[in-house]
């Protein structure tokens, strides 16, 4: 009975000193790495993409491009591999380092890697009960709403541009013919939106917004044309500056787009206000 009862202390005390010797890591300590490697897989992921797949599609018009899938290859994968160590590490599970490690290695295959990875720590996240997302919560709120009002504003600009201009074509444009290239009938859901003309004039094609009165009268009934010339006005000190002659400056797509750019800058400028506001009520 001693020596299998000292066998047995022996066999205590080595699973004893193996579990000692594990790093026990605080909830809060791994909430915050799994935080930090998602959010690094996340930005490698968005740079892959950016250097490997862009580079590669731009490549072919922009030769410099190749610079920029060079930058990528000697960024992306030594990252993309010392975040893998800190995530296994965290977690505990080694395996992921033999399962992911090649995968990283090559840009085509890490794509799906980062994204595999990325549903990795969510899930670590997940059974600790809490939940990670790429920009804190405060962020990310003001970045909505940021990007809400500059929606918001783009949509304002382009409009008051449009009035600018159509000012400035009453007063000084210039009448000039153009070619009629394309007709495009533009339908949301089956619900017919508007119509562009595509016409060839001063040297250079531009696509206008026209009526429905003006449509009819340069197509045929079941919509088919020919090309032929069209009146327009433009302003020869700035030949981009232009539109078909008969179109109004204001319709009830522009009153939309105004209200449709108002509200989205006053409701992003009142969330940014109040993102603002709880973060000083905080401090």
């Amino acid at each position: 009975m001693a020596p299998q009862a000292s066998q047995t202390a022996l066999t205590a005390d080595v699973a004893g000193k193996k579990a000692n010797s594990e790093k026990r890591y605080p909830t809060g300590e791994q909430l915050a790495e799994l935080t930090f490697c998602f959010r690094w897989f996340v930005g490698l992921f968005a740079l892959n993409l950016l250097t490997w797949w862009g580079g590669l599609l731009l490549s072919s018009d922009w030769p410099g491009c190749e610079i920029m899938i060079w930058i990528g290859l000697v960024t992306v994968a030594p990252l993309a591999v010392y975040f893998l160590y800190r995530l296994s590490r965290i977690t505990k599970d080694k395996n992921i380092l033999f399962i992911y490690l090649l995968f990283l290695l090559f840009p085509p295959t890490a794509t799906i890697a980062l994204i595999l990875l990325c549903g990795r720590a969510m899930s670590a996240a997940s059974a600790l009960g809490r939940q990670i997302t790429v920009f804190p919560r405060r962020l990310g709120a003001g970045l909505a709403f940021g990007i809400i009002v500059l929606i918001g504003f783009y949509l304002l600009q382009d409009q008051i541009s449009e009035f600018y201009n159509h000012a400035r074509l009453t007063k000084a444009g210039a009448p000039t013919t153009g070619m009629l290239q394309m007709v495009v009938r533009h339908s949301v859901n089956f619900v017919l939106t508007g119509y562009t003309f595509t016409i060839n004039y001063a040297g250079r094609t531009k696509d206008f917004q026209v009526s429905e009165d003006i449509y009819r009268k340069n197509t045929v009934p079941d919509g088919k044309f020919t090309r032929h010339e069209i009146a327009l006005v433009y302003l020869p000190s700035n030949p981009d500056a232009a539109e078909v002659a008969g179109m109004p400056g204001f319709s009830m797509g522009s009153l939309f787009q105004i209200l449709g750019g108002g509200i989205a800058a006053s409701y992003g400028g009142r969330g940014l206000y109040l993102v603002m506001r709880n973060r000083s009520g905080s401090k």
